[in-house]
């Protein structure tokens, strides 16, 4: 019973947490702690992410090869966004069932969620080996 009581009091936890933040009114702050969301627009930010990669890789790839990872996280979005809003309304309207989510919203979940994917696919953080010249 104790792992019970242990989920509650984390989940009454979370949930004041998100009154405080809504109460200081930080633009979505309260929305990022929200326990559970709706599965069609996860399936939706699922489907923008998707479509949106390739674009922003092609994007940035070239320019954060001598960035340390904070600045990259930082371009990867800043460059991302113009992306990520086409491919919003580009898919909300293939789909017209937003469940209601606004297209800004799902536009900055995407985001959040492209960043790191991207910084992945393009190995940026991962120390790289030096090259050991090849005896002749």
């Amino acid at each position: 019973m104790p792992m019970a009581v242990d989920h509650e009091r984390e989940l009454r936890m979370i949930q004041g947490i998100a009154k405080l933040l809504a109460a200081t009114k930080l633009p979505g702050a309260a929305t990022f702690f929200r326990t559970k969301s709706s599965s069609k627009t996860d399936a939706l930010i699922r489907q923008v992410v998707d479509a949106s990669l390739a674009g922003v890789c092609c994007r940035v790839s070239k320019q954060i090869d001598t960035m340390s990872l904070s600045e990259a996280r930082g371009y990867v979005r800043a460059r991302a966004t113009g992306v990520v809003r086409r491919e919003t309304r580009l898919t909300i309207d293939r789909l017209s069932r937003a469940d209601g989510a606004s297209s800004a919203t799902v536009a900055r979940m995407a985001t959040e969620r492209l960043v790191p994917i991207v910084l992945r696919e393009l190995s940026v953080g991962i120390p790289r080996l030096p090259a050991i010249p090849m005896a002749a």
